[in-house]
């Protein structure tokens, strides 16, 4: 029998007339963690605002964006695009209800560190279970969002925890209303 195990409101997203993903709710096992080192495959899909241009800056060359998940990669593990429990699966890839236009500093800086927190919740406690929330922030019509807040409960620790992760990338200036991007 199939679990639901990832709410990805897909009401709010199919209501939206610019088609902005809003967020998600999951519950989250050591069941669902992709294994070190499995290989992703690419996407080749833009999520709104992907212009993805190329900069050299004081921390090196960058492309400023990068196609973010709202639920973590590592944590999709058996799970499909339909937010669904499934064997031998790598969900979301496809699910545009869970990928966004992500700054490469939100993603690969600040947003995996989040990652790394609720890994160590997971590998703390046998049988540990995260109950996971993320909201997508836009400003008005906003087709890029601002931030990311989350909000991590573990089940069994009770320990918790909130962030939010702004969505920017030093050294560049974005447009959030149309996704283009500047160098400062």
């Amino acid at each position: 029998m199939e679990n639901n195990v990832i709410n990805f409101y897909k009401d709010k997203f199919n209501e939206d007339p610019k088609g902005r993903p809003f967020g998600a709710t999951a519950i989250l096992t050591k069941h669902n963690l992709i294994e070190e080192g499995k290989k992703r495959h690419g996407s080749k899909f833009k999520p709104l605002g992907f212009e993805n241009d190329y900069y050299k800056t004081s921390k090196g060359n960058i492309f400023v964006y990068n196609r973010g998940h709202i639920v973590p990669f590592k944590f999709l593990n058996n799970i499909n695009d339909d937010g669904y429990e499934e064997k031998n699966t790598h969900g979301t890839w496809a699910n545009r209800c869970n990928i966004f236009t992500q700054t490469q500093h939100s993603n690969q800086v600040i947003f995996r560190k989040i990652e790394r927190k609720m890994l160590k919740l997971l590998e703390n406690y046998d049988e540990e279970s995260i109950l996971y929330e993320a909201r997508l922030q836009y400003n008005g019509n906003e087709i890029v969002p601002r931030g990311i807040l989350i909000n991590v409960t573990a089940m069994k620790s009770e320990e918790t925890f909130q962030e939010y992760v702004p969505n920017f990338q030093p050294e560049i200036s974005i447009n959030y209303n149309n996704g283009k991007t500047y160098q400062i």
